[in-house]
Formats: structure tokens, C-alpha cells, sequence
């Protein structure tokens, strides 16, 4: 499980290999829609045991992107790196870094409406409001 890796930070390694783990970036939070899509695809990611052991480090990266890449406070998350973003040495990063950029604001849209879902399925409406409001 991805999440296993993850740091005290809530950051998630960049690269995880059989010689070691990479901390330089991180990655975008594209687990809330990666597994919506795994959910509607077959039962076993439906499983309400399976959806609370993803559920916490989902919330843990979300605090992560919301609490530490805000760099200007104005609530959008940054990438500091073009790596951070999936879009390695990607020329939209070439001179303007932090970058608040459209698909980070997007990835985190998703996976906060996900982590809304997961939390009304295992339990916890208060929580599914705060994450709608939040997206």
C-alpha cells in the first residue's frame, strides 16, 4: 500500500524502489480519484474495512497539501516542484515556482469529494460535511 510510506509529514515519497525511497518531491493527491474509479469498478474496493484503511492517510495528505503548500496563504496549494505534480521537468514549471497550479486545485476538488463519500459510508456524516464544504 502506497500510504504505508508515508512520512510524520503526511507526505508521500516521490519513488519507492527495491534500493530505496525518494523524498526530494512528493506526489499529487490523485488517490480520492483513483479510487472512486476502483469503487465503481469492482466490490472488493467497496468493502467498508478496506475504504477505512485508506481513508485517514487520504486525510493526512489532504492536511499536507492544504497546511504546508499553501505558501501565500490564499488557499490555493503550491507544487514546488514540476515533479510534485506528475508533470516531471514539465515547461509549465520551467520559471514559475511555488505554482498554484489547476490541476492540483482539481486533484484535491476530487479527492476531498471522495473522502466526503468514504466518510458518510464508514460513519462519520460530521466529518463528510466538513470535507464538502471544504471542496
Amino acid at each position: 500500500f502506497f500510504f504505508d510510506h508515508q512520512n510524520a509529514e503526511a507526505r508521500v515519497p516521490d519513488l519507492i524502489t527495491a534500493s530505496g525511497t525518494d523524498w526530494g518531491m512528493t506526489k499529487p493527491p490523485l488517490y480520492g480519484w483513483t479510487l472512486s474509479k476502483l469503487r465503481d469498478a469492482h466490490p472488493f474496493f467497496r468493502d467498508t474495512e478496506r475504504l477505512m484503511d485508506a481513508y485517514e492517510p487520504m486525510v493526512r495528505q489532504v492536511h499536507f497539501w492544504l497546511e504546508t503548500r499553501d505558501g501565500d496563504g490564499d488557499g490555493l496549494p503550491e507544487y514546488h516542484h514540476g515533479c510534485d505534480s506528475g508533470w516531471d521537468n514539465g515547461t509549465a514549471f520551467l520559471d514559475c515556482l511555488p505554482s498554484a497550479s489547476p490541476d492540483l486545485a482539481a486533484w484535491l476538488i476530487l479527492q476531498l469529494e471522495e473522502m466526503a463519500r468514504l466518510a458518510m459510508q464508514i460513519g462519520r456524516p460530521e466529518e463528510a460535511a466538513r470535507w464538502t464544504k471544504e471542496a
